[in-house]
């Protein structure tokens, strides 16, 4: 998991009006020989797309909120 940052020329890749996953389009990418980086992230991260995860960061969220929401 993690979030996904491209190009907005990469989308041209997707074909429209159909479902497409995003291991195809790097497979794709990486068949074009365009370059694909990656960068971890080390901070809090929390998946919520489980009910259980969810409740996790509902519960974490109130100790959390002022790293979460931090203005810089």
């Amino acid at each position: 998991m993690g979030v996904y940052v491209v190009n907005r020329e990469v989308l041209s890749l997707l074909p429209p009006d159909q479902a497409d996953g995003f291991d195809a389009l790097m497979l794709e990418l990486l068949r074009r020989g365009d370059p694909i980086n990656i960068y971890p992230h080390h901070g809090y991260w929390l998946d919520i797309g489980r009910p259980d995860d969810y409740a996790q960061a509902v519960e974490e969220f109130p100790t959390m909120e002022p790293r979460l929401l931090a203005h810089g």
